[in-house]
């Protein structure tokens, strides 16, 4: 345990003993007189809790950062989760790293020996996110650098530790200059096509179709037909890409969508999610919304129909209630059968808001019906339209964005109860238990039990105060270093109950989701809806 978190977490345990001694102390001598051993007793008990009194607001004031541990964690050295639980040192450290990500802002005229060690620095992985970020700002004065540096072989050759998210020196020097280069990426990436390593051939992929020129269409299309599903994938995020930044020639826009139409009934291999629909509505919705609303890409025997019925309902293209009726109907039977559930509850969820979008009040019966559905995601489809019939749009967005502009404690009991419960779903989901309270989530345990008891979700209280009672008192606490002393010594004995905490709450397939749904229908006035 650090000094500062030891003195912290021993002033919690005994500030109230002492506190309480010194009133009494106070009492006791404000009524006697003369030197006696109880009134010098009662003069050292006051003289302590003032020095506690001190300490504590210098704490939490942060006057004693230097007694911060540098010591690795219980992970065997900085970088896990474990470390940013336990190590003050570690998690002030990953601070300081995004506050100076966010501060990072290039000199007006910069030269080109200060480019050429930003350009280098994307050798190194530890400057690399840095270097990157700063590069893209400066735009085109950087082409010059980043063009050479493609011919420097070190820019391909460096790979990073496997596990690693960080971008490639080439990967980021292509991405780089994508829009500043387009003939340079084009004569980079083009013979990266026939890489027997997939990864590079997912990078080739990505960055030819981010440049958006009709002469890559060609390439492209045999990228399509990859024995990887992935290299298809990052053709079409490529696409999009292009596509967002306006870098889509009209001949490309037109020559990929007709490569990415067919592929849209297809079964990618590899596992990899085909989402050509998506794509092919962001290339030209007007055609899209002929060519999907098809039986061929929308029928019965197209498992990726639920991918073309949400391309457009996202996109606001409205489908024809005779063709998605059918789909739904036979979506909700298969649905409830655990045998072949997948993919007919994605198609369930995706049909259902097509539907309402084209018969508003009358798809009622519809959203009634999947809220009592057997399975979890229709039913939290039908709360999610349910919502929209209320002119609740999107009550969590409403709220997460309520929160940005006047911060939790400015949100009404109502939104508040959303937006908490939100926020303990997304942490417990995504990270567990743990990583709830050591995010900015934890400041509000309190609060959020309070919010997942308004909700009525059971499962969801069970794992909170369950959580809550293993941690003990510091659980309770709005600072995070406080809650994080409780882990200190402890990271081991408590990961083990939390985690089945959270496997717990996974397996109840809680509707805690639906529940926050219905809830911001019931009052669509506190999420933005038109009809209160």
């Amino acid at each position: 345990m650090s000094r500062i978190q030891h003195t912290r977490w021993r002033l919690f345990q005994w500030h109230p003993l002492f506190s309480g001694v010194a009133l009494a102390s106070f009492i006791f001598n404000s009524t006697t007189k003369g030197v006696t051993l109880y009134r010098g007793l009662g003069l050292v008990f006051v003289g302590i809790w003032f020095v506690m009194c001190v300490i504590d607001w210098a704490t939490r004031h942060r006057l004693l950062d230097w007694m911060y541990s540098d010591e690795a964690g219980p992970d065997g050295g900085p970088g896990g989760f474990g470390d940013f639980m336990t190590n003050p040192g570690y998690r002030k450290a990953v601070e300081e790293k995004f506050a100076r990500y966010e501060a990072i802002r290039p000199p007006e005229n910069p030269s080109r020996e200060y480019i050429e060690k930003l350009v280098a620095d994307l050798l190194e992985e530890e400057e690399s996110w840095f270097a990157r970020k700063e590069l893209g700002m400066i735009g085109a004065a950087a082409a010059p650098v980043l063009t050479e540096a493609l011919k420097d072989p070190r820019y391909s050759q460096v790979k990073w530790p496997s596990g690693s998210t960080d971008a490639t020196p080439l990967e980021s020097v292509l991405e780089l200059l994508a829009p500043l280069d387009a003939g340079a990426v084009m004569g980079t990436a083009g013979p990266l096509v026939g890489s027997e390593d997939e990864q590079v051939r997912k990078t080739a992929a990505l960055h030819l179709a981010t440049v958006g020129r009709e002469e890559t269409v060609p390439t492209l299309g045999r990228l399509m037909g990859d024995a990887n599903g992935y290299v298809r994938s990052y053709v079409c995020i490529g696409v999009e890409r292009a596509v967002s930044a306006g870098r889509a020639t009209e001949g490309f826009r037109r020559a990929m969508y007709d490569v990415l139409l067919p592929q849209c009934d297809q079964r990618w291999p590899s596992g990899a999610l085909n989402d050509a629909a998506s794509t092919v509505v962001a290339l030209d919705r007007a055609r899209a919304a002929v060519d999907l609303a098809t039986e061929r890409y929308m029928g019965e025997g197209n498992n990726y129909a639920y991918q073309a019925i949400r391309a457009c309902t996202r996109a606001g293209i409205a489908l024809p209630p005779e063709l998605i009726r059918p789909i739904y109907d036979r979506a909700l039977v298969l649905a409830s059968q655990p045998q072949t559930e997948y993919p007919a509850y994605c198609v369930a969820e995706e049909s259902l808001p097509a539907l309402v979008a084209a018969l508003g009040e009358g798809a009622r019966p519809m959203v009634e019906a999947a809220l009592a559905h057997s399975n979890a995601d229709v039913r939290e489809a039908g709360a999610r339209e349910l919502a929209r019939l209320a002119g609740v749009t999107d009550a969590v967005n409403f709220v997460s964005e309520r929160a940005s502009a006047v911060g939790v404690d400015g949100l009404t009991d109502a939104q508040r109860t959303v937006y908490l419960a939100f926020v303990f779903d997304a942490e417990v989901c995504n990270g567990g238990l743990m990583q709830f309270f050591g995010n900015s989530g934890g400041a509000y345990a309190v609060e959020t039990l309070a919010a997942l008891r308004e909700l009525g979700n059971a499962e969801a209280e069970a794992a909170l105060a369950g959580a809550m009672k293993l941690i003990g008192p510091l659980a309770r606490e709005t600072e995070r270093d406080m809650r994080m002393a409780a882990f200190d010594g402890r990271y081991k004995d408590l990961k083990g109950p939390l985690n089945e905490l959270d496997s717990r709450y996974y397996g109840a397939k809680s509707d805690l989701r639906q529940q926050w749904l219905r809830y911001a229908a019931d009052r669509p006035g506190e999420f933005g809806g038109t009809r209160v």
